[in-house]
């Protein structure tokens, strides 16, 4: 069955398209709740809640403006930032700046992606979110500016820490890394 005959069931009540949907798209909901910083333990709570707004929403889903995929995504991102609203999300400031040398990019060519989930999960959570937001989700600065309800140059320099973190962090993961002055490596 296509896409759309499962949005028009869901639409009539058919808990059978509602397993089904929830069945596709949970491990991807699961995917982002963890790379936002939701804990394993939440996580079922958390997927309830998105599709709960899933399920109550689709009324609203208008197939021939978008696919559902990144509706329901939508949807997922503003659930995980709006449970976390009430927490003041930590701006951490660097203070040794480094710049990096080609042997990191080795160390990035050998970064698994269940590496990478842990590196992302154990960055400070302001850089963690603005991180996830702007380079896997897409999202742009004045977006996440809306979102977050902080300043588009907050977001900017947000961004700049995370990417500074995560090269710094590299050697915690491969031990390769080393800082050399003047030479710089591109995360994303």
């Amino acid at each position: 069955m296509r896409e759309i005959q499962y949005i028009e069931l869901c639409r009539k009540g058919d808990r059978r398209a509602f397993k089904h949907l929830y069945q596709e798209y949970a491990p991807y909901l699961y995917t982002i709740c963890r790379r936002y910083g939701i804990s394993e333990a939440e996580c079922p709570d958390m997927l309830q809640e998105i599709f709960a707004e899933v399920f109550t929403s689709i009324s609203r889903f208008d197939a021939a403006k978008g696919k559902l995929k990144p509706w329901i995504r939508s949807i997922g991102v503003h659930k995980i930032l709006s449970s976390r609203r009430g927490r003041v999300l930590e701006v951490v400031h660097l203070t040794d700046q480094h710049d990096w040398s080609g042997a990191e990019n080795e160390a990035l060519k050998k970064l698994k992606e269940d590496d990478l989930m842990r590196l992302v999960n154990s960055m400070p959570e302001g850089y963690r979110v603005v991180f996830n937001l702007y380079v896997v989700d897409g999202y742009s600065h004045d977006e996440i500016h809306k979102l977050l309800g902080i300043k588009v140059e907050t977001s900017r320099s947000q961004l700049m820490r995370a990417r500074k973190w995560l090269q710094r962090n590299l050697d915690d993961f491969y031990g390769q890394a080393t800082p050399k002055k003047n030479s710089k490596i591109n995360l994303v």
